[in-house]
């Protein structure tokens, strides 16, 4: 399908050339000369390849990603994915950056219908950037990858539709951000309910330790009481 490949290579070819413009000021839409010895492909292009892999051999997409970083580590991803990326037992860390969004193009390549745009973009995302920003931008992404390559809809006339996905079943949008917000409000309180769990914890521990250097009489006979305990309980 050469212009699927055409338009991977378009997607790649921008991120190498805006490389050196990434974290500079300025106005970057007078770039004097498009390629320099100093650009180079980043993670946008690594992890675009790999949803594009992922689509095509049907693999996981937390797997996949993991597997192209190791390829690939030293391309500028930041820190909370590198240490995603390391773990293979790590959860989405509820981002709302664009690392997502970078990344989810092919989807809309892949999929015509955008009802499957949206349902593929939120199973590619929510694996690192679960946060209900992240996705909407990502779908927002995919989408115009979609209307690009599926359409025969011009520059202006996508520009003019300001992704705002419309499509025939918005409200399907609609409901599936609902679930998304709920399911990764849910998450916060569960994080955050864990995070107090532990500080109590640690502040308990550390009460405990304090005591024990002023009372150490007092835990020498609870310790004592301790293992007697045990012993007969056969612990």
């Amino acid at each position: 399908m050469p212009k699927y490949k055409d338009l991977l290579l378009g997607f790649i070819a921008g991120d190498i050339i805006g490389s050196i413009y990434e974290s500079s000021d300025g106005n970057k839409t007078e770039i004097k000369k498009f390629l320099r010895k100093d650009c180079k492909f980043t993670d946008d292009s690594v992890l675009t390849i790999a949803t594009a892999d992922a689509l095509i051999s049907k693999s996981n997409y937390s797997d996949t990603y993991r597997e192209y970083y190791k390829y690939y580590p030293d391309r500028g991803y930041g820190k909370a994915f590198r240490v995603w990326a390391e773990n293979e037992y790590a959860q989405a860390y509820g981002s709302y950056a664009n690392g997502a969004a970078m990344r989810v193009a092919p989807i809309g390549i892949f999929h015509k219908n955008p009802t499957d745009v949206i349902i593929e973009t939120l199973k590619a995302t929510e694996v690192t950037h679960n946060h209900p920003e992240a996705i909407k931008s990502a779908i927002a992404v995919a989408y115009t990858a979609n209307l690009i390559f599926h359409t025969a809809l011009d520059k202006k006339e996508i520009r003019n539709q300001k992704l705002n996905i419309i499509m025939e079943d918005k409200s399907f949008y609609e409901r599936v951000m609902t679930k998304v917000k709920d399911k990764y409000f849910t998450h916060l309180e569960e994080k955050s309910k864990k995070r107090k769990d532990m500080l109590n914890d640690i502040i308990a521990k550390l009460w405990e330790d304090r005591d024990r250097k002023e009372n150490p009489t007092k835990y020498l006979k609870l310790d004592r009481k301790t293992k007697l305990k045990k012993i007969f309980n056969n612990e």
